[in-house]
């Protein structure tokens, strides 16, 4: 009797658990996302305000991704280095993927990151487009919207000086801003098309561990030829071993250290979730760095550049939400 009596007890202390713990897991995605987001933003912005040259970081940051993937591929007995692997697909993917990181940081440089980043999640339209050009996919009414939508975001982000006249907005204007924009949207284009690419390399059965060896072989090549042209031509005045042993400089490495956790987290989220939901929940980006740049920054953003983010934010969503359906769609003709 007494053994009876306490197995309902035990039933109904552990359901309580195992609900729980099924929700974390239904959601599990969701949350890594964010919190890579989080992670991401606020290291970028930290960065930004160490007043940094900010590309010799990230070539150590590579230099540290490519010895992990050298010691990855000789752990594993992997060859790189094949002409089945290495293509004229896998150069020009590694090359346009690479320039996209390059052009992003290199643009953080001169913009306000709440600006870069707006402008970088644009890539999911561009993607959108590039993909009925080359796929020839059906292009809908939403993804027209969610167009038309990231335009007047940009326009508004951008805030070009023959359509807002307002004195106030000089400031934004300026070449060198201007100059911020235009590589910040060659990092969106960029982006785009790597994406497309990858789709065709993994298509060609090409292992992702490869793809990505590549991509940060690229982007440590890109990065070493820039920064040693800088060290060679604009710091002439200045000793390099006093500059990169700053505590500023250290400090720098350790954030873009940490980056390698949203990276991590981005992947397991990959596994968990549909990509149009990635897409979606990765523009939590925009949000964040909006709410770093008015809370500690010293310079507010402008209220047309906060319509700008929340109109290209609301085009990401809609064609989130409509890739979603469409697959949904998909998957129930096939089933029947």
């Amino acid at each position: 009797m007494e053994q009876q009596n306490q197995s309902p007890t035990l039933i109904s202390i552990n359901e309580p658990n195992q609900k729980k713990f099924s929700i974390f897991e239904k959601f599990s995605g969701i949350l890594y996302l964010v919190i890579s987001s989080l992670l991401f933003t606020s290291t970028n912005f930290l960065i930004k305000k160490l007043d940094i040259i900010i590309l010799d970081v990230i070539l150590i940051r590579s230099i540290i991704q490519l010895l992990i993937s050298i010691g990855y591929f000789l752990y594993k007995h992997y060859q790189p280095f094949t002409r089945n692997n290495f293509n004229c697909l896998m150069f020009f993917y590694s090359f346009v993927a690479a320039n996209g990181t390059f052009c992003f940081y290199f643009a953080l440089s001169y913009i306000p990151l709440a600006d870069l980043t707006t402008i970088r999640y644009t890539q999911i339209i561009w993607t959108s487009i590039l993909t009925f050009l080359i796929f020839r996919t059906r292009i809908t009414i939403a993804i027209v919207f969610a167009c038309i939508l990231t335009l007047i975001g940009v326009i508004f982000v951008v805030q070009p000086s023959f359509i807002f006249s307002n004195k106030s907005l000089t400031i934004n204007n300026d070449k060198k801003h201007l100059f911020g924009m235009f590589i910040s949207l060659i990092c969106a284009l960029s982006l785009s098309i790597s994406i497309i690419l990858n789709k065709k390399l993994i298509e060609n059965q090409i292992p992702q561990s490869i793809i990505i060896f590549y991509f940060i072989l690229m982007s440590f090549l890109m990065l070493l030829i820039k920064q040693t042209y800088h060290w060679i031509f604009a710091m002439q005045n200045y000793k390099l071993f006093d500059y990169l042993m700053q505590k500023k400089f250290l400090y720098a490495i350790f954030l873009v250290t940490i980056q390698f956790i949203p990276m991590i987290l981005t992947q397991k989220s990959i596994k968990r979730e549909h990509p149009s939901i990635i897409s979606i929940v990765q523009s939590c980006d925009i949000l964040f760095t909006i709410i770093f740049e008015q809370l500690y920054s010293t310079t507010k953003l402008n209220y047309r550049t906060l319509i700008g983010s929340m109109l290209v934010l609301t085009s990401i969503f809609i064609v989130g939400i409509d890739k979603f359906c469409q697959d949904k769609k998909a998957n129930k003709k096939n089933f029947i």
